[in-house]
């Protein structure tokens, strides 16, 4: 099976047993309350599941998020990392399956795309909660750096060690323990992220020199981060 890539927003709710999900070249392991998001630029797969496996799935356009396009409409969950995997508290978990369960009774047509329209935003409700959470017991020097390589993903790690007042050893070791993700790995799909964005504002596809843009130090090395994270060439992804 070859990973897939919406224009959508998917969405992907595990109602019981558990399953590896690949998303630019990152495994998760969902079980029962974990919703996952895939966002409209990323290559996404199932990779196993269990024999008692069972999951809602979704896939949203730009119509049932209220004509937001869905970039903008899940932003606030990409401002923190990013994050494609959320673990539901139960009673969120009970209400999406209450929604969903309500969509597809009611079939299609009206009713249904409006079951949907709320299913997502409660959805995204749900899991902005999660990130405030997040924020709020994350040290300030984890959500600075979050913040800094967000904005500015070519900083490199002494300037942002220097910014911040602590050694690359500390705000790694800070970085890793409190998001589950290396410095270096976030850092690199951010400058990604940045790549993406000037490839579509670009008049040419000068790929080289937006991978220089966004931070890469030579073309070796974005095709060394690009292939590893997102499984496949850059010029196969970018259909150059």
């Amino acid at each position: 099976m070859e990973p897939r890539r919406h224009r959508e927003l998917a969405a992907y709710h595990v109602i019981t047993g558990q399953m590896r999900y690949m998303i630019d070249g990152r495994v998760f392991l969902a079980g029962p309350r974990t919703l996952i998001w895939a966002y409209n630029d990323q290559s996404h797969m199932l990779v196993s599941e269990t024999s008692d496996f069972d999951m809602w799935i979704f896939v949203l356009g730009d119509e049932l998020l209220g004509g937001v396009p869905a970039s903008n409409a899940v932003s606030p969950l990409q401002n923190d990392l990013r994050r494609n995997v959320f673990r539901l508290g139960e009673e969120a978990h009970q209400e999406l399956l209450s929604i969903a369960g309500m969509a597809s009774s009611v079939g299609t047509g009206f009713d249904h795309d409006l079951c949907l329209s709320w299913w997502a935003f409660r959805a995204l409700a749900a899991c902005e909660d999660r990130n405030s959470d997040f924020r709020k017991r994350c040290p300030a020097a984890v959500q600075r750096a979050i913040e800094t390589i967000s904005t500015d993903p070519s900083v490199t790690l002494p300037e942002l060690s220097a910014s911040l007042g602590l050694s690359e050893s500390r705000i790694g070791r800070l970085f890793k323990r409190e998001t589950g993700e290396s410095l270096i790995t976030f850092r690199n799909r951010c400058r990604l992220a940045e790549v993406d964005r000037l490839m579509a504002e670009a008049r040419s596809t000068n790929l080289t020199q937006c991978a220089f843009n966004a931070g890469f130090g030579s073309y070796t090395q974005f095709f060394r981060v690009f292939s590893a994270l997102r499984g496949q060439s850059p010029r196969t992804y970018y259909a150059l």
